[in-house]
């Protein structure tokens, strides 16, 4: 179903954590609303809740060079819910964690989304993760849909094509 109805209303997860190093955790959650004008001391008692929600509670005073990878994306997803979004876009958010903590946040993300009844879109080059978790997969291959399925209608075979570069794309690089 196409993702209609949203106002500019998205919170975003990226590779990179992007988070503030001089910050705490509490306050990289807080952030975005530090930032609209509401006070320091609010937006971290409003932003508490939401670092208990992503299995942080305890951890609100640590920096980001005092957490795991995995914690720290958490905190980006604190940071993303904390604006009362109505979708996350989620742009490879596990490529930089063990195969273990990958599996756990991609849990996190689709219970939470459920949970608080935000539409997830994620970019995954996981092939496992992405049929074990979501109803439905899109395929991209330069801007144009390769696939739209369901994950039982995706096989090996098709996630090779997607990914399996012409000799063109070899010597590109990616460069434009």
């Amino acid at each position: 179903e196409p993702l209609t109805g949203l106002n500019g209303n998205a919170g975003f997860m990226m590779q990179q954590d992007s988070l503030l190093p001089w910050k705490t955790a509490l306050d990289n959650v807080a952030l975005g609303l530090v930032f609209q004008g509401m006070p320091v001391d609010e937006a971290r008692e409003r932003a508490r809740p939401w670092m208990k929600k992503v299995g942080l509670a305890g951890f609100e005073a640590r920096y980001p060079h005092q957490l795991s990878g995995g914690q720290k994306q958490r905190v980006a997803l604190g940071r993303a819910l904390y604006q009362n979004p109505q979708a996350i876009l989620a742009d490879e958010p596990v490529s930089s964690v063990d195969p273990a903590r990958a599996e756990n946040l991609v849990q996190l993300l689709n219970q939470i989304s459920q949970e608080e009844n935000i539409t997830l879109v994620m970019s995954l080059h996981n092939l496992e993760l992405a049929k074990a978790y979501f109803p439905r997969l899109i395929g991209l291959r330069n801007g144009k849909v390769e696939f739209d399925s369901a994950p039982e209608d995706l096989n090996e075979n098709k996630f090779k094509e997607l990914y399996t570069l012409s000799e063109r794309e070899i010597l590109d690089d990616g460069e434009c």
